[in-house]
């Protein structure tokens, strides 16, 4: 009974980092969701690099999507949770661990590979998160509210940290947020909603 989106029309470039903004309720959320394919739009399209991906499942999309909630596995070390995607991919332990091993360098997590979610930090936690998005080199990394449960000082370092990553990767950032600072600080464009 609720429209959440209506006649959102969004073009993004590759390699380029857009923040959707605006307040609770906005349809931010819903609109990464449809990206991801993890909801379903009632009308319109997703069409990514001349791809339509409007019914191609979640699972095989090549996007990556870290949430508010890092959602990491807590039987799992720093180093485990990024190599579980390729685990599920049936690659092989060595490769698994040295890919794992510079995704967590690439993230300032060198020391950190064999520390479980409980001994590290929000920050830290967040970037094993990104890590793990990452490990499969998606063509898309999707951020919803990843920075909401951090403290200011540390959401303003991982704002750079982010951004840093960004552009080293080089891959296409789509990053949900409410905050006009962290938007300015950290995008390319931004898309207020």
């Amino acid at each position: 009974d609720v429209t959440a989106l209506d006649g959102l029309n969004l073009t993004i470039q590759p390699g380029e980092l857009v923040a959707l903004l605006g307040p609770s309720g906005c349809g931010k959320t819903t609109a990464l969701r449809l990206l991801a394919g993890l909801d379903l739009a009632d009308s319109g399209n997703v069409i990514v690099d001349g791809k339509d991906l409007t019914n191609v499942p979640a699972s095989q999309r090549d996007m990556g999507m870290v949430f508010q909630a890092y959602s990491l596995f807590p039987n799992m070390t720093a180093l485990e949770n990024v190599a579980f995607g390729l685990k599920v991919r049936g690659v092989d332990k060595d490769k698994r661990e040295k890919k794992s091993q510079e995704l967590l360098d690439l993230v300032g997590l060198t020391t950190q590979a064999n520390r479980y979610s409980h001994q590290m930090s929000g920050g830290q936690q967040q970037r094993v998160a990104v890590a793990r998005a990452l490990i499969n080199e998606p063509d898309v990394l999707l951020l919803d509210e990843p920075l909401g449960a951090l403290d200011l000082k540390l959401r303003r370092q991982m704002q750079l940290e982010l951004k840093r990553i960004q552009t080293e990767v080089g891959i296409t950032f789509v990053h949900v947020t409410h905050d006009q600072e962290e938007a300015m600080t950290m995008a390319d464009t931004i898309a207020v909603m």
